[in-house]
C-alpha cells in the first residue's frame, strides 16, 4: 500500500544546476530553437520552463523490497555539451 512516509523513506533525489543556469541570455536563442532536436517531445516555446526546472544531472536512490538501486540520468548534460560544442563551431 502506498504511502507519502514510506515514500519519503525509500527515495532520495539529487539534482545538479538547472540548465538555464549555464545557458547565457546571448546563447538562449541558440539553445531553445536546436534542444527540441534533441528532445522530440519539446517545442522552442517550451525552453523557458524548460530551462528553468530541468537538471543536468539527475540521480534517484530508491530502496524497493526487490532491493536498493541507483539511477543516474545525465541526458540533458550530454545535449548541452553538443550544442554548447556546435555554438562554438558556428
Amino acid at each position: 500500500m502506498f504511502t507519502w512516509e514510506n515514500f519519503y523513506n525509500t527515495l532520495k533525489l539529487w539534482g545538479t544546476d538547472t540548465v538555464g543556469t549555464a545557458v547565457g541570455q546571448a546563447d538562449a536563442g541558440f539553445f531553445r530553437e536546436n534542444w527540441p532536436i534533441y528532445q522530440t517531445d519539446m517545442k522552442a516555446e517550451d525552453w523557458d520552463n524548460f530551462s528553468r526546472q530541468a537538471r543536468f544531472v539527475t540521480i534517484r536512490c530508491v530502496s524497493e523490497e526487490d532491493g536498493p538501486y541507483v539511477q543516474c540520468n545525465a541526458y540533458n548534460l550530454a545535449v548541452y555539451e553538443e550544442l554548447k560544442a556546435q555554438l562554438g563551431a558556428a
